[in-house]
């Protein structure tokens, strides 16, 4: 495998992203015994990479500490290493976000047919995303403007990128959208890339979706043959119990606490497919419409506050009128 593999890093003691980037770097050295795999990490990080925290470096096979002076916040940190990352790196590269399980060899990117390459967001056109309205008004804060029904957004959480003319110029024009649209208070990522890729004549080819599976929406079509699943969502809340078992905040808490990957967890990590929870719902496209609207996620608010009075007598006077029915 010629492709590098890349991670980024921000991250303290406050927060679990070093626990969600041993899982995945774990899972990526185990399907990909000869891959080259680069760590970048902000400088405050690298200060803390020290006892338990610091065996996540055995699994790179290079650390390269980014100066972030600039940024205070570890979001900000990680989103200027990501904007930047082509000119940190040599050679043609394969960006992986740290909330993803690598479920086979990766080697077959070599072979891929583009300068840049990335898996749409959500694995649909803009026009069907569930967060489309919130996302064309994030992209129109870049200072740029969507007409095209069949509009393709990227996911940024996995991007295939060569050592080329057209990829540095993309970066440049990443970087600099988004630190400028960071005046009109956006600091995510993606709405400037999408600006970016516009300016470039929509340069980003589409990467099959078994590269970036987002198994919370859409992605099952793909996840027989996903190489990568990627699990957590900025659209999706997390709920008591997980549908994947990825997500569950208590599994990192208990890495930390062990002081690394227990049995358990390697083992979960090695049949990644079979990670969900014994309760499970697939919902058709009219039910994900209805659950995507601000009323139904106000009522689940209220459902999983089970205190609520209001809630409580609502669900009282259906369960009269349906027997009374």
């Amino acid at each position: 495998m010629k492709t590098k593999i890349v991670y980024i890093l921000s991250s303290t003691e406050n927060d679990y992203y070093l626990e969600q980037t041993l899982i995945s770097v774990y899972s990526m050295r185990k399907n990909n015994l000869k891959a080259q795999i680069i760590l970048l990490v902000d400088e405050t990080t690298d200060k803390n990479l020290i006892g338990f925290r610091n065996s996540l470096v055995n699994y790179f096979d290079q650390k390269i500490v980014v100066d972030t002076t600039p940024y205070l916040g570890g979001l900000n940190k990680s989103r200027f290493m990501k904007t930047q990352l082509r000119k940190f790196i040599t050679g043609d590269y394969l960006f992986v976000d740290s909330d993803t399980i690598i479920c086979e060899s990766l080697s077959d990117i070599d072979n891929i047919d583009a300068n840049i390459a990335a898996v749409i967001d959500k694995h649909v056109l803009l026009c069907y995303h569930s967060g489309k309205e919130k996302i064309m008004a994030s992209i129109s804060q870049t200072g740029h403007y969507l007409t095209e029904k069949d509009y393709r957004y990227f996911n940024s959480g996995v991007m295939f990128v060569r050592d080329s003319t057209e990829s540095y110029k993309l970066y440049e024009k990443w970087y600099k959208t988004w630190k400028d649209s960071q005046v009109n208070g956006l600091n995510i990522d993606q709405p400037a890339l999408a600006k970016a890729n516009a300016e470039m004549n929509y340069c980003i080819k589409e990467l099959s979706g078994e590269w970036n599976c987002q198994i919370l929406e859409n992605g099952l079509k793909y996840f027989t043959n996903a190489r990568i699943i990627h699990f957590f969502s900025s659209y999706l809340k997390d709920v008591k119990s997980p549908t994947y078992l990825f997500r569950d905040s208590s599994l990192y808490k208990e890495i930390r606490e062990k002081q690394g990957l227990t049995e358990e967890i390697i083992s979960m990590i090695n049949s990644p497919k079979a990670a969900f929870n014994d309760i499970i719902y697939i919902l058709p496209q009219d039910e994900i419409a209805l659950v995507s609207t601000p009323l139904y996620q106000m009522i689940r608010g209220m459902f999983f506050k089970r205190k609520n009075q209001f809630f409580k007598i609502q669900n009282i006077l259906l369960k009269i009128r349906n027997l009374i029915k």
